[in-house]
């Protein structure tokens, strides 16, 4: 990870702090907005579940490109433990969508057999595209934690045990004087 940019001013390190707050914020908009809109909750309602996985699905691409960009701004300015928290947001998002998709497939097949002759096209297609979708901010999202939980490695804490420092615990043999 690239040292945090020295010429900036105490300001200017309070706006990007505020700048990344904001921006985590704002991530939570589409959650609310899916919980508020799919008032009140029927999970026991296939149909339901169906069409909430349609528009949770719809908002993956936003989310990850607005984990990006916290991501990248908060490696810039070298906000290690933001980018840490960026990369298990990334995981929690993989890990969320891979087993809401699990279930989609199975509402899938439940309400395909309510739909008329005539809509069976459309209602494939678009499951097709949301399908494809999701399976893209999945991987997208498990690239992105991977490349995250990188940046924000600490880069002397790796040198440091390159080069033999930190913790001795004990002596190589060869280095063990002779007992008398």
């Amino acid at each position: 990870m690239q040292a945090p940019i020295s010429s900036l001013t105490a300001r200017a390190q309070a706006m990007i702090t505020a700048l990344l707050v904001m921006m985590a914020v704002m991530g939570f908009a589409p959650v609310v907005q899916v919980a508020s809109m799919r008032w009140p909750w029927r999970f026991g309602e296939f149909m339901w579940r169906y069409d909430t996985f349609l528009v949770t699905f719809s908002n993956g691409p936003e989310s990850i490109i607005l984990l990006s960009i916290i991501a990248i701004f908060a490696t810039m300015f070298g906000y290690r433990k933001a980018v840490r928290a960026v990369a298990i947001t990334f995981g929690l998002v993989a890990s969320a969508q891979f087993i809401a998709v699990l279930f989609f497939l199975l509402d899938y097949f439940q309400v395909r057999r309510l739909v008329g002759a005539a809509g069976v096209g459309h209602f494939k297609a678009v499951a097709l595209k949301t399908l494809l979708v999701a399976v893209t901010v999945i991987v997208a999202s498990a690239c992105g934690a991977f490349w995250a939980w990188r940046a924000s490695e600490n880069e002397h804490a790796g040198a440091r045990r390159q080069k033999g420092e930190g913790l001795v615990v004990g002596q190589p043999k060869g280095s063990r004087p002779a007992a008398e």
